[in-house]
Order: structure tokens, then sequence, then C-alpha cells
């Protein structure tokens, strides 16, 4: 679970102390901080809504990601509290705030990515609690493009090719948005953990045993 108190949250902190927007005006400073503090409500709401969901199918525990899917475990490409969520860390990546000034090339990318993971560390909790159904749908796209879901038709694979093809403009508000959050879950999560479920998604979680 995460912490809602937004004095817990540094990334709040400074939003609501020093960060602007181009024009430099107050209203910039609040709309970041305001971002800030919904980005770490929505983490906080998928990882409730996780916990929920995915405590209906505990006759599934046990297995693999690509096995649970094989045997009947649920699945939905259309996660929006997780692209909210995910678009806010690419607010706290992209933001212009305390500290950029000045900055080009290099040095503004590195303290750009220092401000992402502060803001995913304040959120860490969430952000690992939250990652499961992202991963399934990996899984899920990675089957298809196999072949093993010929049987339900022209539209999984409509499906398939609509997620990862990025002529689509949902592209750019699913697939996107999931590899932008499993690259952040991956700076807070355990080495062994992440290469375990990620190859998992390609189905060779048998090489990890």
């Amino acid at each position: 679970a995460v912490d809602d108190d937004d004095d817990d949250d540094p990334m709040h902190r400074n939003g609501g102390e020093g960060m602007e927007s181009d024009s430099g005006s107050t209203s910039g400073t609040s709309t970041v901080s305001n971002v800030y503090s919904m980005g770490t409500h929505a983490i906080s709401l998928a990882a409730k809504w996780v916990e929920t969901t995915e405590g209906e199918h505990a006759s599934f525990d046990g297995l693999s990601i690509f096995a649970k899917l094989l045997q009947g475990g649920g699945v939905s490409a259309n996660l929006p509290l997780h692209r909210i969520a995910s678009r806010m860390l690419q607010f706290a990546l992209l933001n212009k705030s305390e500290g950029l000034e000045g900055l080009q090339g290099e040095a503004l990318g590195k303290a750009r990515m220092k401000n992402l993971l502060c803001y995913v560390e304040a959120n860490k909790e969430g952000i690992r609690s939250l990652i499961h159904p992202v991963l399934k749908v990996q899984a899920f796209m990675m089957q298809v493009r196999l072949g093993l879901w010929k049987r339900n038709g022209e539209e999984v694979l409509k499906l398939q090719r609509i997620y990862n093809t990025a002529m689509w403009f949902w592209h750019e508000i699913s697939w996107e948005l999931d590899d932008f959050m499993i690259k952040s879950w991956l700076a807070v999560v355990d080495e062994e953990a992440a290469i375990t479920s990620l190859v998992d998604c390609f189905g060779g979680y048998f090489l990890m045993r």
C-alpha cells in the first residue's frame, strides 16, 4: 500500500517549494504539485485494484504468469489506472523543475532521470504491487504472436496488432505506457525477481527454475 500523506512524498514537497512552469508562474508550480499528487493517488488506486482482482484468482497460485493465462486466468489490455499512473511517471521525467535551469545535453538528462527515480522511490511499494496485470498483458500478447490463441478468431489478432504496432494511436496510450511502467518497476524490484518475471512473459519460466 502507498502512504497518501503528501508530507511524506519528497516529489510532492519539491513540487510545492520550487517547481515552476516555463512561464515561472505560481499556477504552474501548483499544477506540478497537483500532478505529482495525482500520480501518487493513481498508483495507490491501481495497487488496491490489483490486490482485489488478483485475490479472485487464488486457484492459480503457484503457476507462472504464462501458465496462468493458458489455464484460463483473466487478462485485460484495458488498464486505465495503470496508464494514468505511467503518464504521471513520464511527467516526473519531463517537467521543468528546480535544479534543471541552465542544464543541457547529458547533464539535463541525468538531472531529469534523478527526478524520476526520486518519484519512483517515493512510490516504490505501490509500483511493485500494481505491476502484475501489466506483465500479464505482455505474456498474453506474446502468446497471441506465438499462435496459441488462433481458435479465438481474428479479433484477438487485431487486439495484438493494435497494442504492439506503432502505426496505431492506441499503441501510444497502451504499450508505450506499459513499457514505461515496467522500466520504472525495474528500478525498485529485486533483480532476480525482475528477470524471472520478464523471462516468464516470453514463456521461458522453466529456464529460471
